[in-house]
């Protein structure tokens, strides 16, 4: 698990699946389509927008597939003494919270470690979960927080 020493930021872009629950023709008109790996198009007017982003994800893409291209790789650096960040931003439903938890995988590893090496390694592990909604922020791993404050 060698880290590849770019820490640099990368963004990554999933494009949802349309909602069934819309009615008409709206469901079946597509905006945003993925042209390749790392583009996607807007339609606009008079010509179609393009945007180059490290990644793009399709609408086939699985939740599974996003943490595997995002979440793995931090957690791996993390491994090697990386810190690591994730910063999601997105619609409710889109794979946020799915894409950042990767603490089972994370112990699977610190384990494998620990069986590996016993004593001689030791792992501090410190994770924060806050969400921004309406311009409040809050702690997601302790509901009893509304209301904080960030300096």
């Amino acid at each position: 698990m060698e880290s590849s020493g770019d820490d640099s930021i990368r963004v990554f872009v999933r494009v949802r699946p349309p909602d069934p629950n819309l009615d008409g023709d709206l469901y079946h008109a597509h905006c945003v389509d993925v042209t390749s790996a790392t583009s996607l198009s807007v339609q606009s007017r008079p010509e179609p927008k393009v945007f180059t982003f490290d990644h793009v994800a399709g609408m086939q893409t699985t939740q599974e597939d996003v943490f595997s291209a995002i979440g793995r790789p931090i957690i791996e650096s993390c491994m090697c003494g990386y810190n690591g960040t994730i910063f999601a931003y997105g619609q409710t439903g889109s794979g946020k919270t799915f894409t950042m938890i990767g603490f089972e995988y994370l112990f699977s590893l610190i384990n494998r470690e620990i069986e590996k090496c016993g004593d001689l390694v030791e792992f501090l592990c410190k994770c924060s979960f806050l969400e921004i909604y309406n311009e409040q922020v809050f702690d997601l791993l302790d509901p009893a927080s509304s209301g904080l404050h960030i300096p």
